[in-house]
């Protein structure tokens, strides 16, 4: 299989941004899917997985005590999950893809 990779492009501009964000300045943040098999249910929770854990890398990890910021955080995580849906979508699709024609011939 290719090695793709997914890559999410955050504003740091938005309310749920980490303190630590340079203001306007846009975070990139590259998820690899290499070695995921994308065409079973476990590839694709691994690459959700890695999503998840690259957001929370991002958005940054407040104390539990900063209520304020727990939910900053989670909001920010979820803004990061819808950036990279379409990205995560076409990316599934292509792994379809390249499986379709072998499952067909068996």
């Amino acid at each position: 299989m290719k090695t793709f990779a997914l890559a999410a492009v955050i504003a740091a501009t938005l309310s749920s941004a980490p303190a630590f964000a340079q203001h306007g300045a846009p975070t990139r943040v590259t998820i690899d899917a290499a070695g995921l098999d994308l065409a079973t249910a476990r590839g694709r929770a691994a690459l959700d997985l890695r999503i998840v854990r690259a957001a929370r890398t991002v958005c940054g990890t407040p104390s539990p005590a900063d209520l304020l910021g727990r939910t900053r955080a989670e909001a920010c995580v979820a803004e990061v999950r819808v950036a990279t849906a379409a990205q995560r979508e076409t990316l599934l699709a292509a792994a379809a893809r390249q499986d379709g024609p072998r499952l067909a011939s068996r």
